[in-house]
C-alpha cells in the first residue's frame, strides 16, 4: 500500500478527529463569502466570529455583549509582527483567559476564560 502524507489527507484525518470529539465542522467551500452558508466575508477572515461569539456567550452566559465585543476584539488583534510572538500570545489568552473589565450590578470582573 502507498501512503502519502500531504495536505489532503491530514485535513481528512484531523477533521474527523475533531468531529469525534463533538465538534462541527464544515468544509471551506460551504462557508466561503460566494456560498450561502456564508461564514466570513472574505478569504483572509480567518476567525469566524459569529461561532466565537456563539462560544464565548456559551463559555460565559452572564457577561454583558459589550464584554463579549471586547472579547472577540481582544482575540483577533494581532500584537506583534511576529507570528510566533503571536501564538504565544494567543496561547496565553486560550490558558489563561483573556482580561475584560466590566462593571455589574454587584462587581468588576476582570478576567473570563476564552476555553473552559
Amino acid at each position: 500500500m502507498n501512503h502519502h502524507l500531504n495536505e489532503k489527507s491530514i485535513e481528512k484525518v484531523t477533521l474527523e478527529w475533531f468531529e469525534n470529539l463533538g465538534f462541527h465542522v464544515a468544509s471551506g467551500p460551504s462557508i466561503s463569502p460566494d456560498d450561502p452558508g456564508a461564514e466570513r466575508s472574505d478569504y483572509g477572515q480567518v476567525v469566524l466570529e459569529g461561532r466565537l461569539r456563539t462560544a464565548l456567550e456559551t463559555i460565559n452566559p452572564d457577561i454583558p455583549a459589550q464584554a463579549i465585543d471586547d472579547t472577540i476584539r481582544e482575540i483577533t488583534r494581532t500584537h506583534s509582527p511576529s507570528p510566533v510572538e503571536n501564538n504565544r500570545h494567543f496561547h496565553r489568552m486560550l490558558t489563561e483567559g483573556v482580561d475584560v473589565s466590566f462593571y455589574g450590578r454587584r462587581r468588576r470582573n476582570p478576567r473570563y476564560p476564552m476555553a473552559h
